[in-house]
């Protein structure tokens, strides 16, 4: 009796304790499929459903509205076929490790050829998206350099008519901003010609840019100011 009395209690202290989905999956007990779906097909699935959290799969879970060839336990079955972790599973934009600089992640973005927010959304759901750079940009970088969607999707790599790199940079120099972020700031402001890119190390990569100093003139600046203080 007693026995049966502690079995009893360590059961209902798992289903407290942990996010319950299934004897099956808790014993690990052999009734397992052997033909799951492949994990990026399984993972572009689960990204369509929109979950949130853990909590919110291991509910759906228990729905029985799961694919019998999607897992229960993903990180046990595709421990070695591409698991990173549950936030890249669900596709919420979470990332547990570090994202890709903004300049890095746009840059590959750009190759993408995508044209709208539409077609990012389905990237993203595809499964083939880098899980170092995030689906929502604009919350991730809100405070580094992000502009907008049209800058992110590369928008700007679809222009022709570019001003030249000499005559751009002479324009940006007036306008004394200090960094990036004032220009993001500025590029958001609309007060930016429409022939001066939002992403000039994108459009005069092989055209003269060797950075954001020499863009914005501080780099000139500093120079000035340690000739005027003898350094």
């Amino acid at each position: 009796m007693g026995s049966k009395n502690r079995k009893n209690t360590a059961g209902k202290s798992a289903l407290r304790i942990y996010p319950w989905a299934g004897i099956s999956d808790w014993l690990r007990n052999g009734r397992r499929r052997r033909n799951w779906r492949p994990f990026v097909d399984a993972r572009t699935f689960v990204h369509g459903l929109k979950l949130k959290n853990a909590e919110e799969w291991h509910i759906y879970c228990r729905s029985g509205k799961k694919p019998i060839d999607i897992p229960k336990s993903p990180a046990v079955v595709y421990g070695n076929a591409g698991w990173i972790n549950i936030n890249d599973w669900l596709g919420n934009g979470r990332w547990c490790g570090t994202w890709r600089s903004f300049e890095d992640a746009r840059a590959f973005v750009h190759t993408l050829g995508l044209k709208n927010t539409f077609e990012w959304h389905a990237y993203c759901r595809s499964g083939k998206k880098p899980a170092d750079i995030p689906v929502r940009p604009n919350g991730v970088y809100a405070n580094a350099d992000w502009v907008s969607w049209a800058d992110w999707l590369g928008d700007d790599c679809l222009r022709r008519n570019w001003r030249s790199f000499e005559d751009a940079r002479a324009f940006v120099h007036k306008l004394g901003l200090k960094n990036t972020k004032e220009w993001a700031s500025y590029c958001k402001s609309g007060k930016r010609p429409a022939d001066v890119p939002s992403a000039p190390g994108t459009i005069y990569a092989n055209a003269g840019w060797t950075g954001m100093n020499d863009w914005l003139g501080t780099k000139d600046q500093r120079g000035r100011m340690r000739r005027q203080s003898g350094a």
